[in-house]
């Protein structure tokens, strides 16, 4: 951030920042222990489909899948939230904030939120995969 730009504010930014990387990281592992306590819970089922004839791959591929549409829903149900938030902060108008007019959401958080909820769903589709009971 340039100094020029955010003036007073900048430590007020730098702190929201923290606190937003933070939520993110417990929202993610709070995710990823509940992926590996619904996997624990699948193993039969997973089993199951092995015996039936459904090959490594297709098994992979359908957790995958259900990984990646729940990062997606979360995605979503976070640029809600940020849409909502930022709408928030601009009815309080704080005079602090410098350039209040130039809060939006845009194509880069749209790119970023994109992103981690695609590498986040890849990420626990593949990890937590019961492959010892699958066949090649």
């Amino acid at each position: 951030m340039k100094p020029f730009r955010v003036r007073d504010a900048r430590l007020a930014l730098y702190t929201l920042l923290g606190g937003v990387l933070l939520v993110l990281l417990i929202a993610t592992v709070n995710v990823a222990n509940l992926q590996v306590a619904r996997a624990t819970m699948r193993e039969g089922e997973m089993a199951i489909r092995a015996a039936l004839g459904a090959g490594r791959k297709r098994i992979i591929r359908q957790l995958l899948t259900e990984s990646l549409l729940l990062a997606a829903v979360g995605g979503g149900l976070g640029l809600l939230l940020a849409a909502w938030g930022t709408t928030a902060l601009l009815r309080l108008n704080p005079s602090v904030l410098p350039r209040m007019k130039e809060i939006h959401i845009d194509g880069q958080v749209l790119a970023f939120t994109a992103v981690v909820a695609l590498f986040s769903g890849v990420c626990m589709g593949t990890r937590h995969t019961p492959t010892r009971s699958l066949k090649p």
